[in-house]
């Protein structure tokens, strides 16, 4: 059985990569939230529940991706998705131990970010 994604929360600090990368997802049917840093992010999921979160690792604010990540896992499980514009071993290596279904490489390409989508809606929920 799988899930439906129908709200996302994007967390993208770079504002032109966020509206275009909102846009895209929107018109592919999907309800799009942004958040600009991890402690927006935090908030938001504190007061909306998302079916999947995209998320930067390098963020502004004090808290990156990776511990943005860490903070929501205490407070809710939702999808997560990575996007980096690093795909060193070492970028790639640290996200391998996370509770993630994947990432993504900027500049993000629709046609993975649809595969990647879909995957999810297909993958198996544990029960």
């Amino acid at each position: 059985m799988g899930i439906e994604i129908r709200n996302i929360l994007l967390v993208e600090d770079e504002a032109i990569i966020a509206m275009a990368l909102a846009a895209d997802l929107e018109d592919m049917g999907y309800a799009v939230a942004t958040a600009g840093s991890g402690e927006e992010a935090f908030a938001m999921v504190q007061q909306q529940l998302f079916d999947l979160v995209l998320m930067d690792i390098q963020l502004g604010g004090s808290w990156d991706g990776i511990e943005t990540l860490k903070k929501i896992q205490e407070i809710a499980d939702p999808r997560v998705v990575f996007i980096t514009g690093n795909s060193e071993r070492g970028t790639v290596s640290k996200l391998e131990n996370l509770r993630t279904h994947g990432f993504l490489v900027k500049p993000v390409n629709l046609t993975d970010l649809q595969q990647l989508l879909k995957s999810i809606e297909h993958s198996v929920t544990k029960g």
